[in-house]
């Protein structure tokens, strides 16, 4: 509790997995701070070039009016959308994209959070509603011998999330589980017919077209 720490998830030849240490800071700082995020995202760039990169996030989602994150060495910290743009603009990703984000955690599948990643990923991962305590399936890593393509490691990230959870007998399965893919290079065409639709439930409602009731 006394320093950030930066480790290496890898596999022994037994196909044991360990973390070993990488990096560790001189001192502790909030996980809630973007220059934070920053570091991590830059020392991953700087130390293990790749012709392609994922960015997880995992850890309580409060969606776009809190953001993601709780930092509870510093008073429950979070990194709101801005503080999460910032970090990205302030990493090497500014000029090399991500392949995708994903979000282990709830309510963080929304065109606010969508629309401030977009410049920074390809793809995100993400969920509308609540996710279960367990979280992702992750045994998905093993894609990543398989392919790099961005699609096909976000749809077994999906699936296999799916999967886990269908056959866990467990009381935090529900039907309403939800976890999605988003293409953030549309996301343009998405804004603008939103912006559309809400220009035009405007004019109607200004025109009178709505009926105003006071609410009891």
């Amino acid at each position: 509790d006394d320093a950030n720490a930066t480790y290496l998830l890898g596999a022994e030849e037994d196909g044991e997995k360990y973390f070993s240490l990488l990096e560790q800071s001189a001192e502790l700082v909030s996980m809630g701070e973007a220059s934070t995020l920053t570091s991590f995202l830059d020392y991953s760039y700087e130390n293990y070039p790749a012709y392609h990169y994922g960015l997880i996030c995992w850890d309580h989602g409060n969606g776009p009016l809190v953001g993601f994150g709780k930092d509870t060495l510093f008073e429950g910290d979070s990194l709101d959308l801005d503080e999460l743009g910032k970090a990205l603009e302030d990493s090497s990703f500014k000029d090399h994209k991500l392949d995708f984000i994903g979000f282990d955690a709830c309510y963080m599948s929304s065109i606010e959070v969508a629309e401030t990643l977009s410049p920074y990923a390809d793809y995100m991962i993400a969920s509308q509603e609540t996710e279960p305590g367990d979280g992702w399936n992750y045994s998905i890593l093993d894609v990543f011998n398989d392919s790099m393509d961005s699609k096909t490691v976000a749809e077994k990230i999906i699936s296999s999330y799916h999967e886990y959870y269908s056959e866990k007998e467990s009381a935090t399965f529900h039907p309403d589980m939800t976890l999605a893919c988003l293409d953030l290079r549309k996301l343009d065409e998405v804004i603008t017919s939103m912006d559309a639709l809400f220009d035009k439930m405007k004019t109607t409602l200004d025109g009178g077209g709505y009926q105003r009731r006071a609410l009891q």
